[in-house]
């Protein structure tokens, strides 16, 4: 029974971030919206990234494997991090390895995004933000390197938070006002301006947002704090 449940954990673990990376990528691609803002989505069509598109094309597979390559080495870094003995070595092999293969990677999305979505790499000069959340992830991509070789797992973990965090902040700002694209060019994007709700929501929305975030950052305190320091593994096979 636990090999069953093992498995059926490690698949889904393993499907996540490639679901999670091709509905970001199926962002970035473009949507066929309807002049009412609806639409629908096929699996797959003929797997290119034009219209009529579906869920799956050579894109949106390639942003599911560069999420499951990056997602696979913050995790790597973290169990390195919070581990010791055979699992430590391990997870720091994996995270070496996922990451470099995301280094190699990077590049090429980029410049693949840029094909698919060349609105958004023509907005990057211009956004300042874009610029400063890009140096965050190159910094974290470096700390990830220079940290997994020192055996730095603590400082390879920070580097994998910046990475992940610079990427989706860049992705976000050079997006910006859109918030679901439009594939059609006759018809509109769904931006932050057009379709956000009215202003008294979202003051509302923001009131609840000051007393939660502080929530949310208590509950991290308290998790890192009551779970400080590694997991030692127990003697024998019996885990941690």
């Amino acid at each position: 029974m636990a090999s069953r449940v093992d498995f059926i954990f490690s698949v889904a673990s393993l499907v996540l971030p490639v679901l999670f990376g091709a509905a970001l990528g199926n962002l970035v691609r473009g949507l066929p919206l309807e002049t009412d803002g609806w639409f629908s989505l096929a699996l797959f069509t003929d797997f290119t990234a034009q219209p009529p598109v579906g869920i799956l094309d050579w894109y949106t597979v390639l942003s599911g494997v560069f999420a499951l390559l990056a997602i696979g080495g913050h995790g790597g870094a973290f169990l390195a991090w919070k581990t010791d003995g055979p699992v430590q070595e391990r997870s720091r092999r994996i995270a070496m390895l996922s990451y470099a293969a995301v280094a190699v990677l990077w590049p090429l999305a980029t410049v693949l995004t840029g094909y698919v979505n060349s609105p958004m790499l023509q907005a990057l000069p211009g956004r300042p933000l874009a610029w400063l959340s890009l140096a965050v992830a190159v910094a974290g991509l470096i700390f990830v390197g220079v940290g997994l070789r020192q055996k730095r797992d603590g400082q390879a973990f920070l580097g994998s938070c910046a990475f992940l965090t610079g990427m989706l902040a860049a992705t976000a700002a050079c997006v910006f006002p859109v918030m679901l694209r439009s594939i059609d060019p006759t018809v509109h994007s769904l931006t932050a301006y057009n379709s956000s709700v009215p202003a008294t929501s979202l003051e509302t929305a923001f009131t609840w947002w000051i007393v939660g975030f502080p929530l949310a950052v208590v509950y991290f305190v308290v998790l890192f704090r009551l779970h400080r320091g590694k997991a030692v593994a127990a003697e024998g096979r019996h885990g941690y």
